[in-house]
């Protein structure tokens, strides 16, 4: 450690100047910026670079001035070994014998250590051409600007990570405004995939609804973000680790190395996965559906943070996808015959007055069967309501099987039935009719009756 007393008088009012300097913005880019430029003026060396690190023992950040872009990546490499100990247990090292790739550039360096409350925020190094020894009072005015340095720079962390925070809540907040007036089931699904991309800041986010009852069918998927969507094959079922994933009711992140050592049963066919996070979507402890984020944009990998986030998300997904589709049952419960499951006289009537505007404006015909089951109230008298309801419920199956899906079944009132066929002309629907007929007429009830 060197004493305060061995800088000039005109050296401290500088480094305070600095101090303030540094301290004047909580942005951590020129935070960044300012630390490094003045760390050259300061020393006299050529070139500085800091190299910050991160929770998950990764390689680390790296940031330079004076010194080339490939030059870092070889401070990257320095930084993890037996360098990054020695300096946190001295506070500051001398390099002599610089790696290859540096040692071509510089003769020598010194890197100082960034601690802040006792954790390692990252190495400050101070690159040299010359060959004289570095004065005491050089040594002195680098270590208390690192010493500033560490401060400034865990204040800066911080302001970033509450600026993220901030971020995350304010677009959780408008993903729930959002999702919550989205009266369309389909367009509500892919908001979901949408505002799951840009919370996880990811190059492409995916929502898999699972079929009803199911763990491992996949009924729907919704795409967001850059990736090639026509290069994206869909599998029919989920399996391996994310069927495991679902049973499981677990989180799932994968790294490089954990795609490139392991074959993996993705859902999906897609090039270039470098890093991958899904959560099953529970609502009442039943797995509906997945949220799939891939490739981080801003990190090599997703971190726990990003794993709660998701988590959140995640639970206001489920929320929303309940209401959406309890939404979408009561919508068509209202439009919709009890019994029979055709569209009611209601549904009827508003779908036949659309076609007829339609066909005004456009000059295009359409055709309206009208069907009756003869001596249907005989019938509920001699054998009773509930076998005449299996009756009505057999004749509507039949309708539905022998029409398009562009065509409107409905049930008019009681054993009557009608058809809409939109661009149908007369003999057409003559066929039709006949057709629907010719069914009903062959079709044995027996099964429907019992005995």
């Amino acid at each position: 450690m060197f004493k305060v007393d061995s800088i000039t008088p005109e050296q401290f009012t500088e480094l305070t100047r600095l101090a303030q300097e540094i301290n004047s913005t909580l942005q951590k880019s020129q935070v960044i910026h300012i630390l490094l430029s003045r760390a050259a003026e300061i020393s006299g060396f050529q070139g500085t670079c800091l190299a910050l690190f991160n929770d998950n023992q990764e390689a680390p950040e790296v940031h330079a001035h004076g010194i080339s872009r490939e030059l870092t990546a070889h401070v990257a490499r320095l930084s993890m070994g037996p360098l990054r100990d020695t300096a946190s247990a001295e506070e500051f090292s001398r390099i002599d014998d610089l790696p290859a790739g540096i040692e071509d550039a510089f003769s020598g360096a010194f890197c100082f250590s960034l601690i802040h409350n006792g954790i390692m925020l990252g190495l400050l190094y101070f690159f040299d051409h010359g060959e004289s020894p570095c004065s005491e009072n050089r040594m002195q005015v680098m270590q208390i600007f690192a010493n500033f340095a560490a401060t400034s720079v865990a204040n800066a962390v911080l302001y970033e990570q509450r600026e993220r925070k901030i971020r995350q809540l304010n677009i959780l907040n408008e993903a729930t405004i959002s999702l919550s007036s989205e009266p369309d089931m389909k367009s509500l699904f892919q908001k979901l995939a949408d505002h799951a991309l840009f919370l996880l800041r990811s190059e492409a986010a995916l929502l898999i609804l699972l079929a009803p009852g199911s763990k491992q069918e996949i009924e729907q998927t919704y795409i967001s973000g850059s990736l090639e969507h026509n290069s994206m094959l869909i599998q029919p079922r989920v399996s391996g680790l994310f069927s495991d994933m679902v049973a499981a009711q677990k989180i799932l992140n994968l790294q490089s190395e954990d795609l490139e050592a392991h074959h993996i049963d993705l859902p999906f066919s897609l090039p270039h996965v470098r890093n991958l996070l899904a959560i099953p979507v529970i609502h009442q402890q039943t797995s509906t559906g997945i949220l799939v984020l891939i490739n981080k944009t801003n990190s090599p990998f997703f971190d726990k943070e990003d794993e709660d986030l998701l988590m959140t998300y995640g639970f206001q997904a489920a929320l929303s996808i309940e209401n959406a589709r309890l939404h979408e049952h009561n919508k068509r419960l209202a439009i919709t015959d009890g019994l029979t499951g055709l569209f009611n006289h209601r549904e009827f009537q508003s779908r036949v007055h659309a076609e007829m505007r339609r066909c005004e404006r456009y000059k295009h015909p359409f055709s309206l069967l009208m069907i009756d089951i003869d001596h249907f109230k005989t019938f509920n008298d001699t054998y009773g309501h509930p076998v005449g309801d299996r009756i009505l419920q057999g004749v509507a199956a039949t309708i539905r099987e022998s029409i398009r899906d562009i065509d409107i079944p409905a049930r008019y009132g009681g054993e009557e039935f009608v058809v809409i066929l939109p661009e149908t002309p007369y003999h057409p629907a003559q066929i039709v009719a006949q057709r629907i007929r010719g069914k009903i007429f062959e079709k044995s009830y027996g099964k429907t009756l019992g005995n």
